[in-house]
């Protein structure tokens, strides 16, 4: 019974991606599209069109534009009352930031079942099932914030991450040689990360073979030495992540996806909501984290961090196996098996 119900669901993901505000939320829910997928559901994505460009695999799925009213706040709630992607579904996934409890309570009269997806825990939500995939959270931060009955996963165990990220990085040791590095900050141009970074690694760097991924192309404008490896985009970044030996990166997706392959890294803090999250896992000794947004955050100290790591092979050892133990690479399938239960058990 339970199998025949899986094969038969209808899922909507509402989440967005451009170069402004990355891809994170399009590429964790992808992760769960892939897994639904295989367990038979049908799946729709609702999303702004540009999410095709950054993201060309939402041709596996049905898409929906997603207008501008779709996108935040009551305008969402009424966008989603009035105008649905579709006459009925049993699983509406939400992952946006401007959606509030007031979108998500207007999309009952044809979404069965509501999912969340949230970094925050600061606005309440109406969700069946919640998902906080980062470190740093529990389910007490969402007692006030979800009806009754809500099934809240909380912190770097639901980490969303796509199954090549599941099978950790042996560790290596590179005595006497040069470690590799590799720099990227997801799919968004992060222009004020990048200018920091490239003097960082300009001035620090010469001992190291350099890895680059830049979807804003930053590369073109600094110079950089021609043996490095600069990519616009990168198809296999779980394999380019297997070759580094330490990694500069983003505190938000990424970050788990070091952490479970082990991947020792100094994380640069993008957005306000990646504080709490990456400073969690720095606590826990599972990467080295500065943020963009202070005030005495310069290139010159994020080249000393990198240089530090490079040079200190029983350090990235450490972080590396403190990162494995913090985020097993797991957690979609402990995500969807909740999402299929939770379905599974409404009538």
């Amino acid at each position: 019974m339970t199998e025949r119900r899986h094969s038969n669901l209808t899922v909507v993901i509402r989440a967005d991606a451009s170069p402004e505000i990355g891809g994170g939320h399009i590429a964790r829910c992808l992760v769960l599209a892939r897994k639904l997928a295989v367990d038979g559901a049908r799946v729709r994505f609702w999303s702004n069109p540009g999410a095709r460009t950054l993201y060309p695999e939402l041709a596996e799925y049905e898409f929906v534009p997603a207008g501008a009213g779709a996108g935040a706040g009551a305008g969402a709630g009424e966008t989603a009352r009035l105008n649905p992607p579709i006459a009925s579904c049993d699983l509406l996934i939400v992952d946006s930031y401007s959606w509030s409890y007031e979108a998500e309570e207007a999309c009952r009269n044809w979404a069965e079942n509501i999912a969340v997806i949230d970094d925050c825990a600061g606005t309440r939500r109406g969700a069946d099932v919640l998902v906080n995939p980062n470190a740093g959270f529990n389910v007490s931060d969402y007692t006030h914030l979800v009806p009754e009955g809500c099934t809240v996963l909380a912190g770097a165990d639901h980490a969303l991450l796509r199954s090549e990220f599941s099978t950790p990085r042996p560790f290596l040791r590179h005595l006497g040689g040069r470690p590799r590095l590799l720099a990227c900050f997801g799919a968004g141009e992060q222009t004020d990360a990048w200018s920091m970074a490239y003097p960082a690694l300009l001035n620090t760097a010469s001992a190291w073979d350099v890895h680059i991924i830049d979807p804003g192309q930053g590369y073109l404008r600094y110079q950089t030495p021609p043996e490095w490896i600069v990519q616009r985009y990168c198809e296999d970044m779980a394999a380019a992540l297997r070759a580094a030996d330490l990694v500069l990166g983003g505190g938000g997706v990424s970050l788990w996806e070091r952490c479970a392959l082990g991947i020792p890294s100094v994380t640069v803090i993008l957005a306000g909501n990646q504080r709490r999250p990456a400073l969690a896992a720095e606590r826990f000794g599972a990467t080295d984290c500065h943020d963009l947004g202070a005030e005495d955050f310069t290139s010159e100290k994020l080249g000393q961090a990198l240089a530090a790591l490079a040079e200190d092979e029983d350090v990235r050892d450490r972080m590396a196996r403190r990162g494995r133990e913090l985020c097993d690479g797991r957690g979609a399938g402990r995500v969807v098996r909740a999402l299929l239960n939770r379905c599974a058990a409404r009538p």
